[in-house]
């Protein structure tokens, strides 16, 4: 069963965004500081951990827990997973860039619905991990106290049993955090809203998750984007600005930045003792891969703390590459496994949303994994 929960609500004074600025080039919200930015995320962190999570009793037996055993697990990567399971949570952020209809014929809301949907469908003997979590939609108070339109995010949990390598075995807590960058209001501030939102949710993943996945654009090397294009041309012609994305590289510098990469001073929570991020956009292991490392070795990260898995060709995805990632983790699988479940379009156990005009075309993620569970490599 995956009952609605109540909604959680956090408290942020309501602004708006100066006319003809385009909020997802800036650190901030709209309208706020870098430093307020800062803490709209963390508010988003504080938000997403808050969020309770059923008793393992309570799970009917359709969603009831996987038991994943350590000794199971390759040798290779037995001890990562250790040290992701050690604090009794396992914890998801999956990032879901910007398509522009108008550009690229669907809308990130296609894939929102492929991943939630799935994530909420009873197990079945296919499915042992990627489902069977509960859902609790999460917003914003803007000031006086009212819903901020346009500040929605997803986060869904559940439990499993883990025994580790020594033979303990404990109760862990999953949970997924999602976003979705659209929204069909017709008010631009709201718009904005939403696209900020997720670029928040995608920052405190950054920081806080064991494992942070992002589809959509590589923007040509300019980084996650959460937003609509900056185009150029017009009619059929219409098309990404490819020199602004190249020269300004406006994701990179929001979200691949030491500082981005490290919980803030003021921080109560800790980061990953071991981080997975996987960009599952278009050639990203070309685009991010030295940046990511260097950048997260400079915010602390030791050698064998801080794994970057990149893709090796253009990629089509449609939110099912993330379930098989998600599901291959959550099941204890290994780098080549991971690399194996991703690609596997024809994996017939994941299908996408049946939104009118969405159509893949059928270029699913080549990861590069050779450093994989052996980052000091």
């Amino acid at each position: 069963m995956t009952a609605r929960k109540g909604t959680l609500l956090a408290v942020v004074l309501a602004a708006t965004t100066p006319p003809g600025a385009r909020a997802e080039d800036r650190p901030t919200f709209p309208g706020m500081s870098a430093d307020t930015y800062q803490n709209f995320s963390e508010m988003i962190a504080g938000g997403i951990h808050g969020v309770g999570v059923p008793e393992a009793a309570s799970c009917p037996p359709e969603s009831a827990s996987v038991h994943l055993r350590a000794s199971r697990i390759g040798r290779a990567c037995r001890g990562y997973y250790d040290r992701m399971m050690a604090d009794g949570e396992l914890s998801f952020g999956i990032g879901i860039g910007y398509l522009d209809p108008a550009v690229d014929g669907n809308s990130p809301n296609d894939r929102f619905l492929t991943i939630v949907d799935q994530l909420t469908t009873p197990c079945s003997s296919g499915v042992t991990f990627a489902c069977g979590f509960e859902r609790s939609d999460l917003y914003i108070r803007g000031g006086g106290g009212r819903r901020l339109d346009g500040t929605d995010f997803t986060v869904l949990t559940k439990r499993i049993t883990y025994t580790d390598s020594g033979g303990r075995t404990r109760s862990t807590v999953v949970r997924v955090n999602v976003c979705n960058p659209y929204s069909a209001s017709t008010v631009a501030s709201v718009r904005t809203n939403q696209q900020t939102t997720c670029s928040a949710q995608f920052s405190q993943s950054l920081r806080y998750d064991d494992v942070t996945t992002y589809i959509g654009h590589s923007r040509y090397g300019g980084g996650p984007d959460f937003s609509p294009p900056l185009t150029t041309g017009t009619g059929e012609a219409r098309h990404e600005d490819h020199d602004y994305y190249e020269r300004t590289r406006p994701g990179v510098r929001r979200f691949f930045t030491p500082a981005a990469l490290a919980p803030p001073a003021s921080s109560t929570r800790a980061r990953p003792d071991y981080k997975q991020l996987y960009m599952l956009s278009c050639s990203s292991a070309e685009h991010f891969g030295a940046t990511v490392r260097t950048n997260a070795a400079a915010a602390g990260y030791g050698p064998d703390s801080f794994d970057f898995v990149g893709t090796r060709n253009p990629v089509d995805d449609d939110g099912t590459e993330a379930l098989r990632l998600l599901d291959s983790i959550g099941t204890g699988t290994c780098a080549s496994g991971i690399a194996r479940d991703v690609r596997d379009s024809d994996d017939s156990r994941f299908s996408a949303s049946a939104t009118e005009g969405f159509q893949m075309i059928g270029r699913p993620p080549i990861l590069d994994t050779r450093s994989l569970f052996n980052p000091g490599r």
